[in-house]
């Protein structure tokens, strides 16, 4: 059985360390390899990868804490438990921590797939956001341009 699916893949900005409000320095993977840090759960989207940003540095870190929600993340760091590392549009909506500029953190891969036959409104709203987040994504006509048959 063949279908029919669309894809649009960009580049998003770089993730962003979050750390206590107060707290500000640059830092790089190897710098924030020296600092417990905060992650999602192994598996999740961010860990997977700032677990390669990591490796492709060559350092080893260490993660003090896993969350199962950015809200938790945010909470952990702003107690000074450890440093987060998130989406860069994430961060900026962070009240309770700090983003601290970071040097060497490859950009982050952002992936949609949905049937070509048409997208459900859910779809399309989700799109769109990931349109907004993601300014060099493509125009709303050229997302179904990247077809396949699987």
């Amino acid at each position: 059985m063949s279908t029919s699916t669309a894809k649009a893949s960009r580049q998003a900005p770089a993730t962003a360390p979050i750390v206590p409000t107060g707290r500000t320095a640059q830092v790089t993977p190897g710098r924030l390899a020296e600092e417990d840090m905060v992650d999602m759960p192994p598996g999740s989207g961010i860990r997977r990868h700032n677990d390669a940003a990591f490796t492709a540095a060559a350092v080893t870190r260490t993660v003090a804490f896993e969350a199962d929600t950015m809200a938790l993340l945010e909470q952990l760091v702003a107690r000074d438990l450890g440093i987060g590392l998130v989406p860069a549009a994430t961060a900026a909506t962070m009240p309770g921590v700090s983003a601290v500029a970071t040097t060497g953190v490859p950009p982050r891969t952002v992936r949609a797939v949905w049937t070509a036959s048409g997208a459900s409104p859910a779809a399309r709203a989700f799109l769109q956001l990931l349109r907004e987040r993601t300014p060099k994504a493509p125009a709303e006509d050229d997302l179904g341009a990247q077809r396949s048959s699987s």
